[in-house]
C-alpha cells in the first residue's frame, strides 16, 4: 500500500481551510492534511522537520508575513526546498505569477468558487505523486 500524500495548506482564512477539506473528502486518494494559519507557524514546522509535506498550498494574502515572503523563506529551508509550492490565492495576476515563479513556485491555482473545481485540480496535481 502506498503511503498517503502529505499536503500542507498555509492560509489565514478558516473558511478556506474548510473548503479545502471538503474537496479532499471527495478525493479517493488518501491525503494527510496539515494546516498552518500563519506563515510563521508554517515556517517553524517546516524548519523543525516535524514533517515534510509532498505539496504545499500557499495563500498570498496573509498578514503580517505575506505569501511571497513565505515562499521565499520556504525555498531557503534545505529540508523542503524540493517540495512543490502551489500558489493558491483569490487573486493571481501576471506580476504575481512572475514573482512567485522566480521565487520557486511550482504552479498557481486561483481559489475556485466551487468545491468541484478544487477537487478536479487536486486530483490532477496529486496524481503527480509516485
Amino acid at each position: 500500500m502506498k503511503r498517503p500524500v502529505n499536503c500542507l495548506l498555509i492560509d489565514d482564512d478558516a473558511d478556506d481551510k474548510e473548503f479545502f477539506l471538503l474537496a479532499l473528502k471527495d478525493i479517493e486518494k488518501k491525503v494527510d492534511f496539515h494546516y498552518s494559519c500563519t506563515a510563521k507557524d508554517a515556517l517553524e514546522k517546516l524548519e523543525s522537520g516535524e514533517y515534510k509535506p509532498d505539496y504545499i498550498f500557499l495563500d498570498m494574502n496573509m498578514r503580517p508575513v505575506d505569501g511571497l515572503e513565505c515562499l521565499q523563506s520556504i525555498k531557503g529551508i534545505s529540508k523542503v526546498v524540493d517540495v512543490p509550492v502551489i500558489i493558491y490565492s483569490t487573486s493571481i495576476n501576471e506580476k504575481l505569477k512572475y514573482q512567485t515563479l522566480e521565487s520557486g513556485a511550482f504552479d498557481h491555482f486561483k481559489k475556485p468558487s466551487t468545491v468541484c473545481d478544487l477537487v478536479e485540480y487536486l486530483k490532477r496535481i496529486l496524481q503527480l505523486e509516485a
